[in-house]
């Protein structure tokens, strides 16, 4: 028996002892303190419960309908006809009515009020003949269910009507100017109830048309008809030839410049992305593309040896193009804050993170440093990271954790916080944190450890401390450079706060437990004598003692 002395006091009362049995036949490696093995963390809930938890019901279908008067009847009716001026028109005259608060809740319950917008945004659109009128008529319906939505009372109705987000997403995908920015922005004031959301995330091809969008991918996806551009180059060609004078002549950009229906460019004071969602990411101009594809050239052109013609400075396609990107630029914002709502509800997320399409638009558009909304995607992807289910998925997504790395050293505070928190909630996966524990994330999260902002602190603290529970991650965490150092450092910090101290405290300890059931693994070797560890002796080579 080995007798251990903390104190020293003769008094056999005050006197502590603590007998530690050596068994001499063992070769195993025994201590004279033998710390706890650190215990099994609690396994989280199952998502299913988790879900069911969160689930919020969703109501029956509307079905108090009103029977519309005489007048609005006819609009209904005219709405869904053949004829595309009629429904442009018709589709232009309910817009009016629905900018009048007045007549939101009538109007949308009002019979086949509903029906009638969705199959005039649903129409297939001509290649050529009239589609300028029948884009208009999709924009004035598109624009109509814009201004009813903003209503409350009247989203619930709207998202539970059949064919209605079916067609939003629709316009999503095939529009290339205004209407798909209202339906963007439509589908995103619907999912401010939180009721919707289930809907909205089951609703077929949704989640993957916001995702085309937010990305921009929509853009290399757009294809046009063969027909409408032999029609556009053959009415460019006829104003060419038709007017012979320079370019700069005043009369000819006049001709030039209301070629284009009058409908499609008197509309573009209707577009507006979503201006609440706005207000803190305001788009610069100049990383608009200013130059655009020229006319081509015609063999008319090329007979003519007219050198000195300017370039047409308002050249139809040129025009075309430049509004493209606008329209582009807000659809994007308005898909961004139609995900940011649907990221939010827990009920979904296990949807979101399972769709391929949007995890790949979220990672790519948060390394585009320059675009505004940059940042909210980080938000979304943090979001996902809120769901348990979603982690281990989500740490085996290479692209994913290269993105949350390089974001995590971005200039901007938020892009940082959002990173971390996205590691911290990735590392309290248990199946996750052998991957994480690699020295390119332990070090970012050793530097933003000692950062002066709270949350930022907070989040790269904790995720140390939840690494630090893996013991397979013992060794990555103490040959990492300074990530040991950092914790001994807040630990003994006055500046950090209370909460931050204890976590890297624990960490430490959790450490230094993993170490010892490590050096307890090993075996006594032969010939040595066996002692009980620690030793507490001091060696040195052929010392005078």
């Amino acid at each position: 028996y080995t007798k251990i002395d903390y104190n020293d006091d003769d008094d056999d009362d005050d006197e502590k002892e603590n007998v530690v049995k050596m068994d001499e036949t063992s070769d195993k490696i025994e201590f004279r303190h033998q710390y706890p093995r650190p215990e099994p963390l609690p396994k989280p809930r199952l998502g299913s419960e988790i879900i069911k938890d969160h689930s919020l019901e969703i109501p029956d279908p509307f079905s108090a309908w009103t029977v519309p008067k005489e007048d609005l009847q006819k609009l209904i009716t005219a709405a869904q006809c053949d004829s595309l001026p009629r429904r442009s028109n018709a589709c232009g005259a309910l817009k009016v009515l629905s900018q009048k608060k007045v007549n939101r809740i009538s109007l949308v319950r009002a019979r086949g009020f509903l029906d009638g917008l969705v199959v005039a945004i649903s129409s297939e659109i001509p290649a050529v003949r009239e589609r300028d009128v029948a884009l208009d008529a999709r924009t004035r319906a598109v624009t109509t269910l814009l201004h009813v939505s903003e209503l409350k009372e009247n989203r619930v109705i709207m998202s539970l009507h059949n064919g209605l987000l079916e067609a939003l997403v629709k316009v999503a995908i095939e529009d290339e100017g205004e209407a798909r920015v209202q339906a963007c922005k439509t589908i995103a004031v619907l999912a401010k109830t939180p009721t919707n959301r289930e809907q909205i995330a089951n609703t077929p091809g949704l989640l993957d048309a916001l995702s085309l969008v937010l990305s921009g991918a929509v853009y290399q996806a757009r294809v046009r008809p063969q027909e409408e551009e032999k029609k556009e180059r053959e009415d460019e060609d006829s104003k060419i030839d038709l007017d012979s004078r320079e370019y700069d002549d005043e009369d000819s950009d006049d001709d030039l410049s209301s070629v284009d229906g009058e409908t499609h460019f008197s509309s573009m004071g209707e577009s507006t992305a979503d201006t609440s969602f706005q207000e803190d990411m305001s788009f610069h101009s100049d990383t608009l593309s200013e130059t655009r594809e020229s006319p081509p050239k015609t063999s008319r052109d090329a007979t003519k040896s007219r050198g000195k013609k300017k370039e047409p400075p308002n050249s139809i396609r040129r025009q075309k193009n430049e509004q493209y990107d606008e329209f582009l630029k807000q659809a994007r914002v308005n898909s961004c804050a139609s995900m940011i709502h649907l990221s939010k509800h827990c009920a979904i997320s296990k949807t979101l993170a399972g769709n391929t399409t949007l995890v790949e638009s979220l990672v790519l558009v948060s390394r585009e440093f320059d675009n505004p909304i940059h940042t909210k995607c980080l938000e979304m992807i943090c979001n996902l990271t809120r769901f348990p289910d979603n982690n281990p998925y989500l740490a085996r997504n290479n692209a994913l954790l290269e993105c949350l790395v390089k974001c995590g050293k971005s200039k901007i505070l938020q892009d940082r916080i959002w990173s971390l928190r996205a590691f911290q909630n990735i590392s309290a996966d248990g199946s996750s944190k052998v991957i994480l524990a690699n020295s390119r994330i332990l070090t970012l999260l050793s530097i933003c450890s000692m950062r002066k902002d709270y949350d930022e602190q907070l989040a790269a603290v904790a995720a140390l401390y939840n690494l630090s529970t893996e013991p397979g991650a013992v060794v990555p965490l103490t040959n990492t450079k300074n990530v040991v150092a950092t914790l001994v450092h807040i630990a003994h910090n006055a500046v950090s706060t209370p909460e931050i101290r204890l976590m890297a405290c624990d960490a430490l300890a959790t450490i230094g437990l993993w170490l010892q059931t490590l050096s307890g693994s090993g075996k006594v070797p032969g010939g040595v004598k066996k002692v009980l560890l620690p030793s507490h002796t001091t060696t040195g080579w052929q010392r005078w003692d």
